[in-house]
């Protein structure tokens, strides 16, 4: 019978690999042609993988390129079928046509190559929007493997983002604990939450007080959430003044924008500063009550 000798051969990386079947030992036969020949096992475990799981881009009002790197385990080294895989786009929250075009590529490698440059066209547009995403992956391999990431995801940041701005409001104490608790009206501080524009559906913001000058026995802390509706472009936020007979100072209380989501940006202008302003002054006068200071010949009693 013929009897063939060949070369080892393993699953290591090292480019195509080849062995030897030589026909020997004819007996009562002819060899025709060559009586050896060369088997060539192509290099099939090489991997191919995305450089990064994620990519993030800012939008602009124009469109622009995103370039996006696949890369091999290490340089492709054959004399077989160019190896090859393709690379598509598919929507997420990111729509293709709106805000990206869509693209499907097909790259066949040579030997010595290692790297391949896959291009996104990101759509500008000057309307505001939530931070979207898109999806590109690896498929169809051909001589070659899919690695990790085999995929990755693409965020898109809008750059048409509403700028937030609380306002200043400043609010007299109130009146006089005192000597006219039966009459008291509590005094409000109205901070107004405003945007620089319309909000988008999914924006929301989280605040709070924070002391200033004015602390717990000036009023009443305050904090929350607010999810805005589309189109929506500000809010009140009303923190209780604490009135008293003490004469003091203008004090001050903040209210702070603590994080938000959806399309909204902030800025060092962002958060508000309220004004209590003091409204217990003393008087001077003869027997009788002003603003809950009793006074005689002028000689404060209590």
């Amino acid at each position: 019978g013929d009897v063939y000798k060949r070369q080892g051969i393993n699953a290591e990386y090292g480019g195509d690999k080849f062995f030897q079947v030589t026909l020997t030992g004819c007996q009562g036969c002819v060899v025709g042609g060559s009586s050896s020949a060369t088997v060539t096992l192509w290099e099939d475990d090489y991997t191919m993988a995305f450089s990064s799981p994620t990519y993030t881009v800012t939008e602009t009002e124009s469109t622009f390129n995103l370039s996006i790197t696949i890369m091999a385990s290490q340089p492709l080294f054959t004399a077989g079928p160019n190896p090859e895989i393709t690379v598509s786009t598919s929507d997420g929250t990111a729509i293709s046509g709106s805000d990206y075009t869509a693209r499907t590529t097909t790259f066949r490698f040579n030997s010595g190559d290692s790297s391949a440059t896959f291009t996104v066209p990101i759509l500008g547009d000057t309307i505001s929007e939530p931070t979207e995403t898109f999806t590109v992956s690896l498929s169809s391999p051909v001589g070659l493997k899919v690695g990790s990431p085999s995929s990755t995801t693409v965020t898109i940041l809008d750059n048409d983002a509403r700028l937030i701005r609380v306002s200043h409001p400043r609010v007299l104490e109130g009146g006089d604990a005192r000597a006219f608790e039966h009459e008291i009206v509590l005094q409000n501080l109205t901070f107004v939450v405003s945007l620089s524009g319309p909000a988008v559906a999914g924006s929301s913001v989280v605040y709070a007080t924070a002391d200033g000058t004015a602390n717990s026995l000036d009023y009443m802390s305050v904090n929350g959430t607010h999810n805005f509706t589309a189109g929506e472009t500000s809010f009140s936020v009303v923190v209780p003044i604490i009135a008293d007979y003490d004469q003091e100072p203008t004090e001050t209380v903040f209210l702070n924008i603590l994080s938000f989501t959806g399309s909204l940006k902030t800025d060092d202008d962002t958060n508000g500063v309220g004004l209590i302003v003091n409204d217990d002054y003393k008087a001077f006068g003869v027997h009788g009550v002003v603003r809950g200071e009793l006074r005689i010949n002028n000689r404060e009693i209590a």
